[in-house]
């Protein structure tokens, strides 16, 4: 599993080895001028929706600030709604690797990054791992990095070199009680849409009602586009004007 501060645990942390120390590490920006999201925070969510869309083995620095920027100006449309805006939940989690393989077991269960196998190495050093931690007997294996990484995007290369058994990171659950989805543009004058829901109810099995904003981008201006949904209940709608829990 890649862990990280942010909710997904996504990120895989090279110490020694003879490998390169990643001095480039990317994160959000050190100023936020205001964090809106309260206890998830907008970086949290920024680095979710970036994740999602990424086609990278780690994310940019251009992805992150990209996906905060939209994130929260698109939230802009919705103050005299929300008094915070929904956080984008985690689609994807760290991957957990199996393997009997003698030589990568061997390397990995002595704290060695590197393998010896090239494809493998490769892999490793492109998503600046920087320590294997083994779980469960030397068969089970876990990763950390410098750099939020794209799970989604790096199994299917784990998942070729033989020997190696990968989880699925794909996690998304079937209801979130909030979550931010960004949609395609509506026309040529947009950045993107980017839709924010609300649910309420038991929604660990399932909510009972859904409420969703759909916002639009532009370069310079976001607005609401439509909502849709049940109606709001008089004590949810009050939950959510509440201004953010500040960390």
């Amino acid at each position: 599993m890649w862990s990280c501060r942010i909710l997904a645990a996504l990120a895989w942390v090279l110490t020694g080895c003879g490998w390169e120390a990643d001095d480039e590490r990317v994160t959000c920006r050190a100023e936020i001028p205001e964090d809106t999201s309260g206890i998830f925070g907008d970086c949290e969510s920024a680095l979710q929706l970036a994740v999602r869309t990424s086609a990278g083995l780690v994310l940019t620095q251009e992805e992150i600030d990209w996906h905060l920027d939209l994130y929260q100006r698109g939230y802009d449309a919705l103050r005299g709604t929300l008094g915070r805006p929904p956080a984008a939940m985690n689609w994807y989690e760290g991957m957990d690797v199996w393997t009997e393989r003698a030589d990568v077991v061997a390397a990995w269960s002595q704290g060695m990054v590197e393998t010896g196998v090239p494809e493998l190495d490769d892999i490793l050093r492109a998503t600046y791992v920087r320590k294997v931690v083994t779980h469960f007997g030397g068969s089970y294996f876990t990763f950390e990095s410098s750099r939020v990484v794209v799970t989604k995007n790096v199994a299917p290369l784990l998942a070729t070199i033989p020997g190696l058994d990968i989880s699925d990171p794909y996690v998304r659950l079937p209801d979130y009680q909030q979550d931010v989805v960004i949609e395609p543009p509506q026309d040529a004058s947009q950045l993107a849409a980017i839709v924010y829901s609300i649910g309420w109810g038991d929604c660990f099995v399932a909510c009972s009602g859904h409420h969703h904003w759909r916002v639009g981008v532009t370069a310079d201006a976001a607005s609401l586009l439509d909502d849709w949904g049940d109606p709001i209940p008089a004590d949810v709608l009050e939950y959510w004007q509440q201004p953010p829990v500040r960390r």
